[in-house]
């Protein structure tokens, strides 16, 4: 039988399992997430990771360990661990990722240290009420200063923040229209990244390099003329950054 390299399989796995829809839509979330960020022999931490597709796709790139942080219990999504014990199963070159079943204030590291920690879609979940009052609570503000001290504490110099989430400001919300595209988006609950990497840079994180998502349908086509600021405003306002531990 012919051997499959570590990351082929992680998408035969999840193309049979209907986790993904294809390959090549999966592929370009990837590249727009992580840019040509190399992961290889790095400890990563991937908070509010779900079924941890993610976390499968680090390993399977290189990482020499994935943590997956997702809370299973009231107020959560449910089957979240069974989900990630089947993908785990399949991926037969894939054992160093752990599935921890813990809100990131609960979680502890153990005196761990990670290389690079992965917030995707889950930034503004950490607090949601907090992040609805960000930008005019100073209490709010408190709040999450006090999360990124603890993201800031276990990570290294040069260590790899990548976040991405959902602008605060799209052109249907803007409107107070309902956005077709993404119709259940809590806009209220989101920030721009502009907002997120000035508080980053209050705990030791700089050298933002920020990318806006084009809609899905318009492939790579889109990737080249569509993935910009002014597009995102008028469909999903997805955005991405990676920042930098200077400290």
């Amino acid at each position: 039988m012919k051997n499959t390299s570590p990351i082929d399989n992680f998408y035969n796995v999840l193309v049979e399992n209907n986790y993904i829809k294809s390959r090549d839509k999966a592929e370009r979330k990837f590249r727009f997430l992580f840019k040509n960020l190399d992961f290889t022999n790095k400890s990563v931490l991937d908070i509010g990771g779900g079924i941890g597709i993610s976390s499968f796709y680090m390993a399977s790139m290189g990482a020499r360990e994935v943590i997956n942080i997702e809370p299973e219990g009231a107020g959560s999504r449910t089957g979240m661990i069974e989900k990630f014990d089947k993908i785990k199963s399949q991926l037969n070159n894939v054992k160093n990722v752990l599935f921890q079943p813990d809100t990131f204030q609960t979680f502890d590291p153990k005196g761990k240290k990670f290389d690079i920690i992965l917030l995707d879609q889950s930034i503004n979940h950490l607090d949601e009420s907090a992040c609805t009052g960000l930008l005019n609570n100073k209490n709010d503000r408190k709040t999450y200063i006090k999360i990124f001290e603890k993201i800031a504490s276990i990570t290294l110099k040069k260590s790899k923040l990548v976040i991405c989430d959902c602008s605060r400001y799209n052109f249907f919300n803007l409107l107070n229209i309902k956005n077709p595209i993404a119709p259940s988006i809590e806009w209220e609950k989101h920030q721009s990244p502009e907002t997120w990497i000035e508080l980053l840079k209050e705990v030791g994180f700089g050298n933002p390099t920020i990318s806006w998502r084009s809609n899905d349908k318009f492939g790579k086509f889109g990737e080249i003329f569509f993935a910009n600021k002014l597009t995102s405003f008028f469909f999903n306002s997805k955005f991405d950054f990676i920042v930098e531990k200077n400290l």
